[in-house]
């Protein structure tokens, strides 16, 4: 069975798209996007909220007649790097998995963790790691340990994270309530003094 929605831009423009029942989200995101000719995007329902693309359009509940809106995104690409030569590099792709490659001890490679990897908001790279924050607000972490990209003595704290940065060897989470997370190199910048503060 097929359904036929309407996909809209932000500007206006839209275009009818169908599609089948049991097709995911990513290929009618991928419709939507050659006929209106903009690059990567993610589609959110009439409520605003983005539809993960692994869901079919059946599950998203999507019917004939509705209208869904093409939210385009810039590609991110992050770079883990020591002095001027990048060792490691990271993008969110377009359906918001990650892609890496690299120097796979220093984030080059994410394949243990690739499953976790999935409606990726941004990214962040230290020295020689990655941290990827998810759209239900958690962290995943990958690539040197000593530079933060094992996260597992802070996980269950990093819930609710709003922002993530980082510097040289540590990264820190922003939390909905206003607390921040360290986690990376304990002897570098002293990030455990800030440590959920």
């Amino acid at each position: 069975m097929s359904v036929r929605v309407d996909v809209a831009l932000l500007s206006g423009r839209s275009e009818t798209i169908e599609v089948e029942a049991g097709s995911s989200i990513d290929a009618l995101a991928q419709k939507a996007q050659a006929l209106l000719g903009v690059g990567r995007s993610r589609v959110a329902n009439s409520a605003g909220q983005v539809l993960p693309g692994t869901e079919t359009v059946q599950q998203a509940g999507l019917q004939t007649g509705d209208v869904v809106t093409l939210h385009t995104q810039q590609v991110e690409v992050a770079c883990a790097r020591w002095k001027c030569d990048a060792s490691a590099f990271a993008a969110i792709q377009g359906d918001a998995s990650v892609l890496t490659w690299g120097d796979p001890d220093n984030g080059g490679d994410c394949s243990s963790i690739q499953d976790r990897l999935v409606n990726v908001q941004k990214i962040q790279a230290s020295l020689f790691a990655f941290a990827a924050l998810l759209g239900d607000g958690s962290v995943v972490t990958w690539g040197n340990p000593d530079c933060g990209g094992d996260s597992a003595a802070v996980q269950e704290k990093l819930k609710d994270v709003r922002e993530i940065q980082s510097n040289t060897e540590v990264f820190a989470a922003l939390l909905g309530n206003g607390r921040v997370v360290t986690w990376g190199n304990p002897d570098f910048d002293n990030s455990s003094a800030v440590q959920e503060r």
